[in-house]
């Protein structure tokens, strides 16, 4: 669970939940070390 951050998971969710077969999405997590990018993509798989 991400604490504070539910608008970035939910981005994220309808980013993969809207990609398919049809339609390519492209999400890139950024910013400097210790921000925080690795959790929500774990959180994802």
């Amino acid at each position: 669970m991400l604490v504070g951050r539910d608008d970035e998971l939910q981005t994220l969710v309808r980013s993969l939940g809207s990609s398919g077969a049809e339609q390519t999405q492209f999400v890139l997590l950024m910013g400097e070390a210790g921000v925080g990018k690795t959790r929500p993509a774990r959180e994802l798989t």
